[in-house]
């Protein structure tokens, strides 16, 4: 996968966490539960893309030493 389609994938994820704590999304319970599944679908994958960028940046920083 691209990194770009990557970070627009963590992007969207942070957006459905902000979307999921509002009040308005919380009283509609349709429109909670299909954000709530979107958020867990994306989960498993931005969470590996977090790692990878975590490693990444440790690559550099031993490759600056």
């Amino acid at each position: 996968m691209q990194t770009s389609k990557l970070e627009g994938m963590e992007a969207r994820y942070v957006t459905l966490e902000d979307q999921l704590s509002d009040p308005s999304v919380i009283a509609d319970q349709n429109r909670w539960r299909a954000l709530s599944k979107e958020h867990a679908e994306l989960g498993d994958i931005v969470a590996k893309y977090r790692e990878y960028k975590e490693a990444d940046q440790a690559v550099r920083d031993a490759k600056e030493i």
